[in-house]
């Protein structure tokens, strides 16, 4: 069940979700649809870099996804939020800290910070392409990823005020039709 969906800001206007069981088994068939592609270069480059795929793949539970936001701009990919669950949030934050800035912004209880030039687009697949600078905390069971500090500034206030897609009527009634397994 895609349970990130709880969490989206009220103003999504489109969402993709995956969930899968076991993670590593995800990889495996994503990297084997790469090859079949033609486009498993930067994916078997980075498994090489043994610590830095680590640092996107070791904390990885059930499930991610990327939402768009309403955005009075042209430019949809610079209002997006990217969620990814994690198993231990300990785990998630060192493994994402080793490729961090040391720059730490505190807001309220939450620490963001910012990965240059992140793997997120490789290991999890084209929709977090806007991700390759961006910033991040950790929220209930997820990482939140955004490509500006605003986005996961408004992401936290949204939750914490209950602006959420689950707390609209509309929606609820629409996530009721909706399948338990993955969908977009």
């Amino acid at each position: 069940k895609n349970q990130l969906l709880d969490l989206l800001p009220n103003n999504a206007a489109a969402v993709a979700a995956l969930s899968f069981e076991n993670f590593a088994s995800y990889q495996r068939e994503y990297e084997t649809l790469l090859r079949q592609l033609n486009r498993s270069d930067k994916l078997l480059l980075l498994k090489d870099q043994g610590q830095r795929y680590k640092a996107y793949t070791s904390w990885v539970d059930t499930e991610f996804g990327l939402a768009l936001l309403e955005n009075p701009g042209s430019d949809w990919a610079k209002s997006s939020v990217g969620l990814i669950k994690f198993r231990d949030k300990r785990l998630a934050e060192e493994a994402l800290g080793s490729v961090a800035q040391p720059d730490v912004v505190e807001y309220d209880d939450f620490l963001i910070r910012k990965i240059e030039k992140s793997a997120f687009q490789i290991v999890f697949g084209r929709i977090f392409k806007a991700m390759g600078t961006c910033y991040y905390t950790t929220y209930r069971d997820y990482v939140v990823i955004a490509p500006d500090m605003l986005i996961i500034k408004q992401f936290l206030n949204d939750n914490r005020g209950g602006r959420t897609l689950n707390d609209d009527p509309t929606f609820a009634s629409l996530r009721e039709e909706l399948s338990n397994k993955s969908h977009v």
